[in-house]
Parts: structure tokens; sequence; C-alpha cells
């Protein structure tokens, strides 16, 4: 693929603009197959710019497709990534836009990025010669006939893809492209380890339970919100009883979260509150999504609301607790008498529901408030079933 002069000066003047204004306006200066081309571009700068900020920056950067651009991984989970691995060879049998083959590839000597369709591949090699990254060779072909043909390799990246025919997204193992259940075998032969990404909707303690030598999990959210699930597998060393999973919620400034837990542990006895402290505590999404809810009244000294509300209280501000803290100023019942307070006591919040009969919108308009604002007020349930409305303001 090859952008000429006519089109780097269109996208550079329209980078801006609409997209669809822009699809439907017909400039005279491109043709048809020139316009579409230079459309992809200029959606491509506009979603990588915060997405993918190194790529963005980069006046060379070819951009694929709005599925591609759409399916890759960020900067963030991509840097993650490559501060869990390391050796001399790798491959990412599931190249596409190549982001993780680019971070992944600075912890290793050699990198190979495979890709069956050949536009994609084609566009990967030319953004990594853009990048200054001569260490990774491109070939654009079946995964499973390249990897019968390698050999020595210290690990296999793998992202399959979760769609079905129809491009619906699956969530199971078996159902994704390629099925890594059918590639375990192969794995063990080629290469020491896999990392391994799969859907944040997938059930993960059936994946372990599916793959072989799984020695780590990571969740990885994103300010709060779950993007992505790996497992790291080791065929080498010798397996041991513990198994992390590690809980990860990266934040702005290269900061973040994290809770790590044996997933091979039980889950101790829970300590469950029997009214509201001055701390409320609220897990982030990986440490939701790994289940891990039930640990973390021992491992902060905290005491959780109710089974089903995975909300958590305290007098003792925990600083290090990985999620949203609200210092609670005050707690109202949802009698008729303590919902006429609260509507007297706050005319703005944002309204979170957890394990409450109502609906946020539902609840908005019985207490006639506006949403947004600094205080919260959280809907929920007490272990002996009570219903409660708990209002603050967040302090992290």
């Amino acid at each position: 693929m090859v952008l000429n002069d006519k089109i780097k000066s269109f996208v550079e003047t329209h980078r801006t603009a609409d997209v669809h204004q822009l699809l439907f306006s017909k400039p005279k200066e491109l043709t048809p197959d020139e316009l579409k081309l230079a459309i992809q571009q200029i959606d491509g700068l506009q979603r990588s710019a915060k997405k993918l900020p190194t790529w963005h920056a980069n006046p060379d950067i070819i951009y694929p497709v709005h599925l591609s651009l759409e399916q890759c991984s960020s900067e963030e989970t991509a840097r993650l990534k490559s501060e869990l691995v390391q050796g001399d060879a790798m491959v990412d049998l599931t190249g596409g836009f190549g982001v993780d083959t680019a971070f992944l590839a600075t912890r290793f000597n050699k990198a190979v990025h495979i890709e069956r369709d050949s536009d994609l591949s084609q566009i990967a090699e030319h953004n990594f010669r853009a990048l200054g990254m001569d260490n990774v060779t491109c070939h654009a072909m079946d995964a499973v006939t390249y990897l019968s043909g390698a050999d020595n390799l210290d690990l296999i990246f793998i992202d399959p893809a979760r769609r079905d025919s129809h491009g619906e997204k699956t969530v199971s193992i078996a159902d994704c492209t390629p099925n890594l259940l059918e590639l375990q075998k192969l794995f063990r032969q080629k290469s020491k380890g896999a990392l391994i990404k799969l859907s944040p909707m997938l059930d993960l303690t059936q994946a372990i339970r599916d793959l072989d030598d799984v020695v780590a999990v990571y969740v990885v959210s994103v300010r709060n919100e779950c993007k992505e699930v790996l497992l790291k597998t080791d065929y080498v060393s010798v397996q041991s009883d513990r198994l992390d999973v590690h809980c990860i919620n990266l934040l702005p400034n290269n900061s973040k979260e994290v809770f790590t837990f044996d997933f091979n542990k039980g889950v101790v006895d829970i300590n469950y509150a029997s009214s509201v402290g001055a701390y409320l505590y609220e897990p982030n999404g990986s440490i939701l999504k790994a289940g891990a809810f039930n640990r973390l009244t021992q491992a902060f000294n905290i005491a959780k609301l109710h089974p089903n509300s995975h909300l958590y209280s305290s007098d003792e501000y925990i600083a290090h607790f990985p999620g949203r803290i609200i210092k609670v100023s005050k707690v109202y019942g949802f009698d008729k008498r303590s919902l006429k307070q609260l509507k007297s006591d706050v005319s703005q919040a944002n309204v979170i529901i957890r394990n409450f009969p109502s609906s946020v919108p539902e609840l908005i308009k019985r207490l006639k408030i506006k949403e947004g604002g600094i205080d919260y007020i959280y809907a929920t349930t007490l272990s002996d079933e009570s219903k409660l409305l708990i209002k603050g303001t967040r302090c992290k």
C-alpha cells in the first residue's frame, strides 16, 4: 500500500474533518480509490490520538481499515504485555495491525509477525520500518502453517479472533480462531511458553481448566474498564502448586493498581458489615472480573456489605485500596421519610446501583435530582437485607 503525495496532502488538510462528510464530498483532486484510502487514513489518525499516541505522532504510519484498528490493543495494554516477557525469539501468530508485536519485540532479539491478510501484513511491515524496528519479520500466512515449521521459540503470543462466521463475539476458547485447545501440543513442541490474550467476557475458571501449563493470569483494566485477560504458560519449568492471578488497573501518568491472589488457595471466611463505616470501598474492574471480591476483607481488613453487593466499608482510610474510595457523609434508609430527607439534602449526584431493586434512571427520577457533580449516592443492600442509600464524596 502506497500513499502518494496527493493522498498525503489531502489527509493533512482534512485530518480533523468529519470522515462521513468527506466520503460524500467527492473531491475532484482524488480518484474514488484514492479518496477511500485517504478517508481510511484520516479515520485512523483520529482514532489513534488517544489509543496509540506513538503511532499518531509518526507521519509515516499507514492505518488499516476501521475494524483492524478497533480490535488492536492500546499502547497502555501492549506496554504492559512487554513487561511480562523476554527472550531471544518470539512470534505473534495473530499480528493484525502490529501494536502488540511492536511492544513485545522490544524484549526480544528476533520477532516474527504473522498475519493472514496480506494487505494488513504489508501495512504492519511498513509501520515497523517507520518506527525504526529492524528486528521484526513479517509473513502473510496461516498461523498454524508458520508454527509447524518454526523451532526454538521463547514465546508464542496469540490473540485469537473472537467473532464467529456471523460477526458475533464469542467468549469460549473452543470458539476462537484459531482453536487454542487444538494447538496446545504444537505450542509445547515449538516454544518455551506462550502469552495468550482472551476476551474479558471469558469464564476465567474454565479457561484455566482448559489450557495446559498456565503459570500466571493477568486481568487488565484501563481506568477501571476491564479490557483483556492474559494467560501466561510455561512449558519448561516445573509447575508450582501456586497460581497467581494479577488484577491490574492501569491509571493515568503510567501508574497502576495491582492486587494479586493465589487462584488455587480457597477463600477464607468473609467479614460482613453490620453498618456502614466512615469509608466505602468499591474494587476496580479487574478484581471484579477475576472474582476476587471475597478475598478483599482480610487483605485490607475491611467488611463486605453483602454477599452480592461487592462493596466494602471501614472506619479507616486505606489509601492503597485498589479501587474507588468514598468518604461517607450520611446513610439513608429506603423508606419514604428517609427519601424525603435525601431529596432535601441533595440536588445533584452521581447515582450508582449495586445489588439494589431499582435502576439508576428510576432512582434519579424518584429522587428528582440531576446527574453529576461531586456527590455520590450508592444504592445498595446490607448483609441483613436492608436497603440503603449511601451519600459521600470521592477521595480516590
